[in-house]
């Protein structure tokens, strides 16, 4: 997932992350208008498409393209869009002043009306080095977790072995005491050392001190078993989903997104939210979408990118967000914090423990990792920590490393293999996972070029996740799909089996 709002360039490890803000070209878009379903009913037709021999496709220029309702300027807009943007063409014409339109199909779903000069023919070129842009600033007041703030909480815990108990949360304080292995303790606070990792403030009745977090597992409820109004929590994560990066939020009307999600049978949709650098960047989007999203049934989880620097600046950067109500009074309905950075077995502990702690157990929690069998997920095994606190676990399985093609049987047991370790990690066979699947190239300009997961890739994603057990599957991102992959998406049915 991201780590800035305003980067386009990927900046996460290996490939796994990325905030990307354009979308993939298919290097080979066929029967454009059959494909989409032109003429069944799901695309309407415009009084204005009388112009014959559009270009099949089409991508959007540099210099801020617009889709409009209608062939011009004055017409209202649906989005600006990501340039390199593949939009099928079903029509043309021309405006009053002689400028030509053409009729597209933005997200697999919506009519709309694009000038031609914003637009240019075949693939992008091949992706060239560029400086990495800068995250954005903190908001004023936000806390880095690292000044040995204490903040107050109120929870049970367990010693994981012999620790000595100090008079601050610094590994160089004075010891004031010794807890052996197995003694439940009263937690009272927890705070920063100079590092950003947890201490607990703790008392076993006889005396107090600080102890170092990663020896405390905190008395959490199974997050499994958790309901609100009788429904499992973990079912907001369920089905067809999409990724959301704020960019493409900023450019887009609220109304417009919904529409296309609920067309593409969607049921939720993550939605950008802040960064450890960042904050919760992401009020005013929150602001513009929840409130329509919600009014058509579409679930929100908000997603950050929590890089456990500051363990305490994270929890607080979660818990702001999950708590965070909008002015119309909706809030999101869950949180995906992003956990592929400080993967140390003690911060991820800590930080999800406390999280769960502060947030209730009524809250969805959804754990972004690396896939659980990849060898950094070996290497690093949050998945089985994060299940003692999260509802779900969600594995970016993302199968296109490389530029070699991928077979939709390649597709079906990477995204089958994913389900299974995850659940093998955390030793339940049932334990909710909701897949992310890949819905950008690695290796364009911009992340848009020629290694695009196919229209039938994409297919066979879904139908692994269903049949391997997982409660949903999610595309990462909107904004990245190429015509085939919107189709593949919107045909495909999750409620009624694929």
């Amino acid at each position: 997932m991201p780590s800035g709002r305003r980067s386009p360039r990927r900046v996460g490890p290996i490939l796994l992350v990325v905030l990307i803000t354009a979308v993939l070209g298919s290097p080979t878009i066929t029967s454009a208008r059959a494909a989409l379903g032109e003429g069944d009913g799901s695309i309407p037709h415009s009084p204005w498409s009388t112009s014959t021999d559009p270009p099949t496709v089409v991508r959007a220029a540099r210099g801020g393209p617009v889709v409009h309702v209608a062939p011009t300027d004055k017409s209202a807009a649906v989005s600006g869009l990501y340039y390199d943007t593949y939009l099928p063409v079903v029509g043309q014409a021309l405006d009053s002043a002689g400028t030509v339109w053409y009729r597209v199909t933005l997200w697999g779903v919506l009519d709309g009306w694009i000038r031609a000069d914003q637009t240019e023919i075949g693939d992008p070129p091949a992706a060239v080095p560029s400086a990495s842009e800068p995250s954005p600033v903190a908001e004023s007041g936000t806390s880095d977790g690292r000044r040995n703030d204490s903040y107050p909480l109120l929870a049970k815990g367990l010693t994981r072995d012999q620790y000595l108990l100090r008079s601050s949360a610094n590994v160089d304080a004075d010891i004031v005491g010794l807890v052996e292995p197995g003694v439940s303790l009263d937690v009272r606070a927890f705070a920063a050392d100079g590092d950003g990792s947890v201490w607990y403030l703790v008392s076993d009745g006889t005396q107090d001190g600080w102890i170092w977090g990663g020896g405390l597992d905190l008395a959490v409820s199974d997050p499994t078993s958790a309901t609100v109004n009788g429904v499992p929590i973990a079912n907001s994560a369920s089905g067809k989903g999409m990724w959301l990066p704020l960019p493409l939020l900023d450019l887009a009307e609220p109304a417009a997104i919904v529409s296309a999600a609920k067309s593409l049978g969607l049921t939720n949709v993550y939605m950008e939210a802040g960064s450890s650098e960042g904050g919760f960047y992401g009020r005013k989007g929150a602001d513009r979408f929840l409130a329509a999203a919600h009014a058509a049934d579409l679930k929100v989880i908000a997603w950050m990118m929590t890089r456990l620097d500051s363990v305490p600046g994270d929890i607080q950067l979660c818990a702001s967000i999950a708590t965070y109500r909008t002015p119309s009074g909706d809030k999101f309905d869950g949180i995906a914090p992003d956990v592929e950075y400080n993967m140390a077995a003690a911060d991820v502990r800590t930080f999800s423990e406390v999280l769960r702690t502060e947030l209730g157990p009524e809250r969805l929690i959804v754990g972004v990792i690396y896939p659980a069998g990849s060898w950094i997920g070996q290497r690093y095994p949050v998945a089985g920590i994060l299940s003692r606190s999260f509802n779900v676990i969600a594995p970016m399985a993302y199968w296109h490393d490389s530029q070699d093609n991928f077979s939709a049987n390649d597709v079906n047991q990477f995204i089958s293999k994913s389900v299974a370790d995850v659940r093998v990690a955390v030793g339940s066979s049932t334990f909710p996972v909701a897949i992310i699947a890949q819905g950008y190239d690695n290796f364009g300009r911009n992340g848009i070029g020629l290694s695009s997961p196919s229209g039938a890739e994409a297919s066979a994603a879904l139908v692994a996740a269903h049949n391997s057990g997982a409660i949903g599957v999610s595309f990462f991102q909107w904004g990245t799909m190429t015509p085939d992959e919107w189709t593949a998406l919107k045909v495909l049915s999750w409620a009624h089996g694929v």
